[in-house]
């Protein structure tokens, strides 16, 4: 009688296994950071995505699209890092990198847009155009965020971050379009994504793809702050490994 039991709380338990294994995934859900500009919106997704790497390990992977800032010449001796000059495109790994963004009209040679278009929808997809105080060049922002938005069919382990939307990258409809393909696709194979959204988007929620991110129950937004920006690297990355914050 006792082998009896025994079979069957063998047979129980062998049972639960199956059922537990057989079950969907836990659906991911997704990182959105936003905060004043300098407050340090694009350390904090580096900090998260090493972090992911450390604690993960080889399981998981991280790509991804950040914006960097670029100065002029400096001084060795002093230590001065010369004038901000602009920003570049870069991809998570370093392997490829472009041209966002410079001040005035350096790269008015390139120009195949109208000065101060008049809104979004009337850009063509390419070229360079010119915004307040900057010149932005659209072709080598998305040649650059082409390789680093792409989808492999081995992603299934991937975390995508994407620095940032805000004004100067979302005169991309290329881009925007690229983002919103990745996020539909990373929800159907289940793959995390974490996202900079400028503070100034986030209030005026100008742009389709910001204002449906925005409104998703399955994406978190976090403000970062002077008081809070070093805990939220714990914050996103433990909300990314656990869909909990």
């Amino acid at each position: 009688m006792a082998e009896h039991k025994e079979s069957e709380d063998l047979s129980t338990s062998a049972s639960a296994v199956s059922s537990v294994a057989s079950l969907p995934p836990i659906p991911k859900r997704h990182a959105l950071i936003t905060g004043p500009p300098g407050i340090g919106k694009s350390t904090i997704v580096r900090a998260v995505c090493q972090r992911l790497k450390e604690e993960i390990g080889s399981t998981v992977g991280v790509r991804g699209i950040f914006r960097v800032e670029v100065r002029g010449a400096g001084d060795v001796f002093s230590g001065w890092c010369g004038p901000h000059i602009g920003f570049d495109a870069v991809t998570l790994d370093g392997k490829k990198r472009g041209t966002l963004a410079r001040i005035g009209t350096a790269l008015e040679s390139r120009k195949l847009c109208p000065v101060n278009p008049g809104t979004i929808d009337d850009l063509p997809l390419f070229g360079v155009i010119f915004s307040d105080r900057y010149s932005i060049d659209l072709a080598s922002f998305e040649e650059v965020s082409r390789h680093a938005l792409r989808l492999l069919d081995d992603d299934d382990e991937m975390v995508y971050a994407v620095d940032g939307l805000a004004k100067m990258e979302l005169y991309s409809r290329i881009f925007m379009d690229r983002v919103e393909h990745l996020f539909e696709m990373c929800i159907r194979r289940n793959i995390s994504m974490v996202v900079v959204i400028s503070e100034v988007e986030v209030q005026q929620k100008s742009h389709r793809v910001v204002y449906e991110l925005l409104g998703r129950s399955d994406c978190k937004l976090f403000e970062a702050n002077e008081g809070n920006r070093d805990a939220l690297v714990t914050i996103v990355t433990e909300f990314i490994k656990t869909g909990r914050a």
